[in-house]
């Protein structure tokens, strides 16, 4: 989302991530006090969500995963937002012709890909107590004053599943009822023919909607793969065992 055309702003890149060189604003005119850098609170994302009452209308500084949609964009950690009912939406606040050009050229840089299909953004804005229940849904709105850094970020990164697997990544999977092994993947994994692979969800049990899903019922889910485990059993043998923790049915 552009919020008005504006010239554009140069970008400095620094260790793949963009920082960008923003002004000292006010957070919001004529509508709070001014805050100066050094007074705005960093809090951490997941904080937010859990206790949102604490920073509604406040001032605060977050990081988080920028997600872009086709009526609207989101804020989102998949360690702590875990249905479309803690969404936290992106809205924007308007103060002056530079403070709008700067948000421009950050929205331009995520929309570019060069820090990553989500990269990962750190903001400054404010929580408000307003929801949308649409296309684009979400329970809160983060009204951003200005970024302050983009960075691609692959462990934070949500990756779509190809077939192939790493630990330390998340993924974002269609999954099913398989009779041998239960819960599995729609696309089968990518592996040598002299490995045997399998699956140990360690979470499970907090989802018996997915434990219950029939066969030829397919369901969308963000998981995490925590350990990657391969051990050789025979000379051209090995055993590989995938410990996956599921964070997001969708």
């Amino acid at each position: 989302m552009i919020i008005k055309s504006l010239p554009n702003i140069l970008l400095i890149t620094l260790l793949s991530c963009f920082w960008l060189t923003v002004a000292r604003l006010p957070a919001v005119a004529k509508q709070t006090p001014t805050v100066t850098q050094e007074e705005i609170p960093t809090v951490g994302f997941c904080e937010m969500v859990t206790h949102p009452a604490n920073y509604f209308d406040k001032t605060v500084r977050i990081t988080a995963v920028y997600e872009i949609g086709y009526e609207g964009s989101r804020l989102n950690n998949v360690h702590c937002v875990r249905s479309h009912d803690e969404s936290i939406g992106v809205g924007f606040v308007r103060i002056d012709e530079k403070q709008i050009n700067e948000i421009n050229g950050a929205i331009k840089a995520i929309m570019s890909g060069n820090a990553g299909g989500q990269p990962r953004v750190t903001v400054v804005g404010i929580l408000r107590n307003s929801s949308r229940h649409a296309f684009d849904w979400y329970r809160y709105r983060f009204e951003i004053i200005r970024f302050e850094d983009i960075c691609d970020d692959i462990s934070e990164r949500i990756v779509s599943h190809d077939g192939s697997l790493q630990a330390g990544l998340t993924y974002r999977a269609v999954v099913k009822h398989d009779s041998d092994i239960g819960l599995s993947f729609s696309a089968p994994l990518r592996i040598p023919i002299h490995q045997a692979v399998s699956f140990e969800w360690i979470n499970l049990k907090s989802y018996p909607g997915l434990q219950r899903l029939r066969e030829r019922y397919l369901q969308q889910i963000v998981f995490r793969v925590n350990k990657d485990n391969v051990r050789q059993m025979k000379p051209s043998r090995w055993n590989r065992t995938l410990q996956l923790e599921i964070l997001l049915v969708e």
